[in-house]
C-alpha cells in the first residue's frame, strides 16, 4: 500500500479524525421544540433541556463507528492511497548538476522533464540522485512526487565536473543483485561505451534529457596549470591557462593577481580550437591568480579559474668550511640555495664542528657515532616507516648506487629514521672520500639539493588542483582540505575536491579549486534527445490508485446513513 501522505502522516490523521468524531458524539445537541399531548414525559424533557450542559454520554456506538468509516474512507482517498507492485524493474534517475548543464535553463528544464516522467515510474521502485559536486538524494523509494518538487526547489548546476560515471560506479555492488534496473541518465552527455560495458547484463540505460539541443559555441577553460619559472628564477613561476572553443583566435582572456590586473602575456592557438595563455615570471608569494575569458557565452560556469600561487623562497645556508671544497660547487648551482657565512635557514657541517648551533642540520658523522649510513630525525608527530618510505624518493636515493658505495665500503649502506625535536640529516663522512665515488656521481647534488629541502620540509606544488581529480597535500601531511566548517576527510582514497570553490589545508594556507572542463565539453553538442520511455525499455506500471473505488463506497454509506436517518434509526 502507498500514500502521497507516508504512512505515518496517514495513520496519525486517521486518529485526529476517530478523536474529533468522538468529541462531536460527546457534545451536547440542541433540542427542537416538541409538542407532546402528555405531562407524563414532563420530568424526562426538563433533564434533556437543562441549561449550561456542553457534553453528554456517549449513546451512540454504531453510529460513531460508521461515522468514522465513512470519514476515514475519504482520508484515505484523499491520501492517494493504492496498491503498487513492487515486483519488476527497478529505476534510478541520475540528475546531471554539473558545470556542464550550465548553459541557458538546462538544467531548470532538466528539473522539470524529471518531475513529469516521475509519474510514470512506479513509486516503490524508483530513485532520484543529484550528482553535482556530491551526490543528492532528491526522491528515495516510495516517497510522493511533491518531495522532489520541495528538494529540487533552487538546486542550480555548480561549478563541478560531471560525476555521473563515478556514481555509476559506486552503485555497481547494488546493481548486481539480479535485479532488472533502468539507469536513466538525465544529462547532455551520454556515458563512455567503456561503462557500458562493465554494467550487468540486467541494467539498462535510458536517457531522460530535457527537450531541444544544448546551446552551441560554448568556449571553456580546459587546464590550468603552474610550473617553476622556465627563466630559471627560484622565486618565480609560469602558469599556463588553455582554453577551448570553435573561435580560438577571438578569445581572450582578463587575468589578476593579487586583485591587480595581468597582461595575458604569451598566447599561442591551433587548429583543434584551443588557445593558450602563458603568464611567465610571476612572483611565487602565495598570490591569488584569476583568469576569466571576456565576453558572453553560453555557458558561464566553465569561463573563470582560481589558483593560489605557491611560496618560494631563497634557502640562507650556512657552510662549514671543511666541507666547501665538495659542497660550494654543489650548493651554488642550485637557484634555490645561497651559501651565508651567519644567520641562514640551515647548516651543513661535520658533526665535530660547533657552527650554527640550533639550526636544522645535514651533518656529516663519523661511523662509529652513527650506524646507519644515512640517519633521518623526524619530528616526533610523524611515523619512521612513513619517512623512509617518503624518503627512498623524496631524497632522490633510488638514484644511488648502493651496491658500488657497499662495495668500497665494507659494510651495507642502511638507511634509518628516528623521532627527534627538529629534522635532521646525518650521513656518514667518509662518503665524501674519493675512493666512493659518491661526491663525483650525478646523485650527490640531487641528494644534497633534496636534503636540505626535507630537513626545512620546504614544499614542492601540484601542477594543477581541479575538482574531481586527486589532491595530495605537497608537505606531505594527510590530504584533507576544510570546506567552511566542514572537513574533507577521505577514508580509504584519494582525496578530490568536489567543486570549484576555496578551501584551507590544514596548515590553514588557502587552496583555490578550479574546475576544468574536459575535453570535448567546449563543443556544446551532445546526443538527440530521447523520449520519457526509451524504445527498448519496458513500459513501467504505476501506482494502481483506489481513490475512485473509495469514492463509490462512500456515496453508498451516505445513502445509506440518509435512508436510515429517514427511518429515525440514526439521529
Amino acid at each position: 500500500m502507498t500514500s502521497l501522505f507516508g504512512s505515518t502522516a496517514l495513520i496519525s490523521g486517521l486518529l485526529a479524525i476517530a478523536g474529533g468524531l468522538y468529541l462531536l458524539q460527546r457534545l451536547r445537541v440542541r433540542h427542537r421544540p416538541v409538542r407532546v399531548v402528555s405531562t407524563l414525559f414532563w420530568r424526562a424533557a426538563v433533564e434533556e433541556a437543562r441549561a449550561r450542559v456542553l457534553v453528554e454520554r456517549f449513546r451512540h456506538p454504531l453510529v460513531y463507528l460508521f461515522l468514522l468509516a465513512i470519514c476515514a474512507l475519504l482520508w484515505f482517498a484523499a491520501g492517494g492511497l493504492g496498491f503498487e507492485d513492487r515486483s519488476g524493474t527497478h529505476h534510478v534517475v541520475l540528475i546531471d548538476g554539473s558545470q556542464g548543464m550550465g548553459g541557458g535553463d538546462r538544467f531548470g528544464a532538466t528539473i522539470a522533464r524529471v518531475e513529469a516522467a516521475l509519474a510514470e515510474l512506479p513509486r516503490a521502485r524508483r530513485q532520484v540522485l543529484l550528482v553535482g559536486g556530491e551526490v543528492r538524494t532528491l526522491l528515495a523509494p516510495g516517497e510522493p512526487d511533491r518531495l522532489f518538487t520541495v528538494r529540487s526547489e533552487g538546486a542550480t548546476a555548480e561549478r563541478a565536473p560531471s560525476s555521473i560515471e563515478g556514481t555509476i560506479l559506486s552503485l555497481l555492488p547494488y546493481l548486481s543483485s539480479g535485479e532488472e534496473t533502468t539507469l536513466w541518465i538525465a544529462s547532455d552527455t551520454a556515458i563512455s561505451p567503456e561503462l557500458r560495458a562493465e554494467l550487468p547484463a540486467e541494467v539498462t540505460v535510458a536517457s531522460l534529457r530535457a527537450p531541444g539541443d544544448p546551446p552551441v559555441g560554448n568556449r571553456a577553460i580546459v587546464a590550468c596549470g603552474v610550473s617553476p619559472a622556465a627563466s630559471g628564477n627560484w622565486e618565480l613561476v609560469d602558469l599556463l591557462v588553455e582554453v577551448a572553443g570553435s573561435d580560438p583566435g577571438g578569445m581572450s582572456l582578463t587575468a589578476s593577481l593579487g586583485g591587480a590586473g595581468i597582461a595575458g602575456g604569451t598566447t599561442r592557438s591551433d587548429s583543434a580550437g584551443r588557445a593558450q595563455f602563458l603568464f611567465s615570471d610571476l612572483p611565487a608569494l602565495g598570490a591569488r591568480f584569476e583568469a576569466r575569458l571576456s565576453g558572453s557565452d553560453p555557458n558561464p560556469l566553465d569561463d573563470e579559474v582560481a589558483r593560489v600561487l605557491p611560496v618560494r623562497r631563497i634557502v640562507s645556508v650556512v657552510l662549514d668550511p671543511d666541507l666547501r671544497p665538495w659542497l660550494e660547487p654543489v650548493l651554488a648551482a642550485d637557484p634555490a640555495l645561497r651559501v651565508v657565512e651567519s644567520g641562514g635557514d640551515v647548516v651543513v657541517r661535520r658533526s665535530q664542528s660547533g657552527l650554527g648551533a640550533g639550526l636544522p642540520a645535514l651533518e656529516f658523522v663519523t661511523r662509529e657515532s652513527q650506524e646507519e649510513s644515512i640517519l633521518l630525525s623526524h619530528s616526533g608527530e610523524e611515523s619512521s616507516a612513513e619517512v623512509l618510505e617518503s624518503a627512498l624518493l623524496g631524497l632522490g636515493l633510488d638514484q644511488v648506487d648502493a651496491m658500488e658505495l657497499a662495495e668500497a665500503a665494507g659494510r651495507p649502506i642502511t638507511l634509518g629514521a628516528r623521532p627527534a625535536d627538529r629534522r635532521a640529516i646525518g650521513v656518514w663522512e667518509d662518503l665524501l672520500a674519493q675512493e666512493y665515488n659518491f661526491v663525483s656521481s650525478r646523485s650527490f647534488p640531487l641528494f644534497v639539493a633534496l636534503s636540505i629541502r626535507w630537513i626545512l620540509a620546504v614544499e614542492d606544488f601540484p601542477a594543477e588542483i581541479a575538482a574531481g581529480r586527486n589532491w595530495v597535500d605537497p608537505s606531505g601531511a594527510d590530504a584533507r582540505l576544510r570546506d567552511g566548517d566542514r572537513m574533507l576527510d577521505p577514508v580509504g582514497a584519494p582525496l578530490r575536491p568536489p567543486r570549484a570553490g576555496d578551501y584551507l589545508d590544514l596548515r590553514g594556507n588557502p587552496v583555490a579549486v578550479a574546475s576544468l572542463a574536459p575535453a570535448g565539453a567546449e563543443a556544446g553538442g551532445a546526443e538527440s534527445g530521447a523520449a520519457i520511455i526509451a524504445d527498448d525499455v519496458d513500459s513501467p506500471g504505476g501506482t494502481q490508485p483506489l481513490a475512485n473505488l473509495l469514492a463509490l463506497v462512500v456515496l453508498a454509506m451516505l445513502g445509506a446513513e440518509w435512508f436510515f436517518h429517514r427511518r429515525g434509526e440514526v439521529p
